[in-house]
């Protein structure tokens, strides 16, 4: 949930994603936006590499600390995307969401990964 709600941060913001590509696809278009800092870049690499490991590895349990990681990756981003486009449309993404407004086709990943201690993995 937390690629989706990325991807729909940047819908709502009117930044427009490859989203029927790949995940690193869509990164690639997502980095320019934060080429001056180091540290979303990074941030944006390991979320990447935990949905590929989502999407395409093995199910499994996912640690406190990782699902923190993915958080606090998703809110940097947040903040980096909403920081690139001018206030007015910043603040009609965030009263109209366009991904909410308009919902629109999202790719579904039938995998399941659980929080570690919270359920089972199938």
């Amino acid at each position: 949930g937390a690629w989706a709600e990325l991807c729909a941060t940047a819908r709502d913001l009117g930044i427009a994603l490859p989203l029927r590509r790949s995940v690193r696809d869509i990164a690639g278009v997502l980095q320019p936006f934060a080429l001056t800092v180091r540290d979303p870049l990074q941030r944006l690499d390991d979320l990447v590499q935990f949905v590929e490991r989502a999407r395409y590895g093995r199910p499994f349990a996912v640690e406190p600390a990782t699902r923190q990681m993915v958080v606090e990756a998703v809110e940097a981003w947040t903040r980096v995307l909403t920081d690139s486009v001018p206030a007015p449309r910043a603040w009609l993404a965030r009263v109209f969401p366009r991904s909410v407004v308009e919902p629109s086709v999202q790719p579904t990943v039938e995998r399941q990964v659980e929080l570690a201690g919270i359920g089972e993995v199938r």
